[in-house]
């Protein structure tokens, strides 16, 4: 599988993205992000439109962990639709929107990412909690209820809803979404599947 090309997976259903500026890393396997005006579009589609528990999935390298920079976007600015996943320092925030004008931030604590190397990275929504993954482990479980709005609007890799800030520096690969909350098991399995590839 090309993960340049084919960087969104919904269970086994692979969907392209569009790429602007974006560049190949990791020799053509890898999408890399500039920080500066480089993102990748994914048209909306009923498959993007989850409601109940969802995983977001990741093979991150990034160049900048100074603020936030936005790895999947799915938002509508001021009215807080959908659900976001971005870093913040060494940590990631998560968002999820109950409502059309409500929204739920959490932050991850101990994740510990760092710059310049391949990271596998989770984060998990089951209705109650959300749970983040670094390298098919546990790092922390935070309380978390309710149900995701639905957002109408196209989904952003490595840019913020208005594609103007938050830009993502270094590289991205393997990004899946899966409209359930994946278990332990799960995720370490997806992260031991691949990690010879990626952190050789």
């Amino acid at each position: 599988m090309n993960y340049a090309t084919v960087c969104m997976e919904f269970c086994s259903c692979g969907v392209r993205a569009t790429r602007h500026n974006v560049g190949d890393g990791w020799t053509g396997k890898a999408l890399e992000f500039d920080g500066v005006n480089s993102y990748a579009l994914i048209a909306n589609s009923p498959s993007l439109e989850i409601t109940e528990q969802i995983t977001f999935e990741a093979w991150i390298k990034p160049d900048n962990l100074t603020d936030k920079h936005s790895i999947i976007c799915k938002d509508y600015g001021t009215s807080w639709r959908g659900y976001e996943l971005w870093t913040n320092g060494t940590e990631l925030e998560f968002r999820i929107n109950p409502t059309p004008s409500s929204r739920a931030m959490r932050s991850s604590t101990g994740m510990g990412l760092v710059t310049g190397d391949w990271q596998h990275i989770t984060a998990t929504f089951d209705g109650t909690n959300i749970r983040f993954y670094k390298n098919g482990h546990l790092v922390s479980t935070v309380a978390a209820e309710g149900q995701l709005y639905n957002s109408p609007h196209d989904l952003k890799i490595g840019v913020y809803y208005d594609i103007n800030q938050l830009f993502f520096k270094g590289e991205l690969a393997r990004i899946r979404i899966y409209p359930r909350a994946l278990s332990d098991r799960e995720v370490l399995q997806n992260y031991l599947t691949e990690k010879d590839r990626l952190q050789a």
